[in-house]
């Protein structure tokens, strides 16, 4: 794997973990962090940092328990908000244009490297045509 697709694949993972937990919120209490991780394979520091990320900013209103190794989400704000779901709706946007723009940038260069194949198989050729001519 590239390591564009690597750095893709990464990305795709942290916003997919952003959205799972923003959408927890409304369902459920408190979820594991073990849990999550292994299901969007992210490290503990990773899932760690983003889940904080979104404590921080105020996205979700909830609380890391170290002792459980959980995210408990506060009970009076479990609710989605229309604003929340909005901010959630703006980052799935931002990030399917990150990757609209990340594939079309790889098809680009996908692209000038069969030309530049094509360009120089042909140039070779044309060069052993006039060396065989030339004897």
């Amino acid at each position: 794997m590239s390591e564009a697709q690597s750095a893709l694949e990464h990305k795709l993972k942290e916003a997919s973990l952003k959205i799972y937990v923003i959408n927890t919120q409304s369902m459920f209490a408190s979820f594991s962090l073990e849990q999550v991780q292994t299901q969007f394979q992210l490290s503990k520091a990773e899932t760690l940092k983003q889940v904080s990320k979104l404590i921080i900013s105020g996205t979700i209103q909830a609380q890391i328990d170290s002792s459980t190794n959980s995210v408990i989400f506060e009970t009076k704000n479990s609710v989605i908000g229309v604003d929340n779901r909005k901010g959630m709706e703006f980052l799935q946007t931002q990030h399917l244009d990150k990757i609209k723009q990340m594939v079309e940038s790889n098809e680009r260069c996908m692209e000038l490297l069969v030309n530049q194949n094509a360009y120089i198989q042909h140039n070779s050729k044309d060069k052993a045509a006039e060396k065989q001519k030339a004897k």
